[in-house]
């Protein structure tokens, strides 16, 4: 089973820790202010269960995404896609944090939401996102120049 959590400001325990289960996940002063206080932003956690039926709250964090606005138009972008708990990590994992992180784009009004080289290097990419393409029954487009890959919402 796979969740994904996009905490604000009152999630974060001493305004800066943000803690899930038995993970206690200390968050940086600048990622605060650029990625849960920011109104057009977000960070985002993919979460996984060890066991099938197992609840949200038994669950670990085991990706973490960050969402911005894109400097023109009215796209968003994703800079950095990390593992959290690596051991943890599987493919439906990461489609679960792709798909979370295009539903907050999305409620935040984006059109597009852009990503990286950087994140597409993540070996397990490529098939989380033809996962996510294939369920949402749309494409990735590709701009050959930059290497960045856009999503449309």
């Amino acid at each position: 089973m796979y969740w994904v959590k996009t905490p604000g400001p009152a999630d974060l325990v001493d305004g800066s820790v943000f803690v899930h289960g038995n993970a206690r996940l200390n968050l940086t002063a600048s990622d605060i202010a650029a990625f849960v206080d920011a109104p057009d932003a977000a960070l985002v956690f993919g979460l996984r269960a060890f066991e099938a039926g197992d609840p949200v709250d038994a669950a670990f964090p085991v990706w973490m995404a960050t969402l911005r606005r894109r400097a023109e138009g009215p796209d968003a972008i994703v800079e950095s896609v990390q593992r959290v708990f690596p051991q943890l990590v599987d493919q439906g994992s990461l489609a679960a944090l792709l798909e979370g992180v295009f539903e907050r784009a999305r409620a935040l009004g984006y059109r597009k939401v852009w990503l990286v080289p950087d994140v597409l290097a993540e070996p397990l990419m490529p098939p989380a996102m033809k996962q996510v393409g294939d369920r949402a029954g749309k494409a990735f487009e590709l701009v050959p120049t930059s290497g960045m890959m856009a999503f449309p919402l």
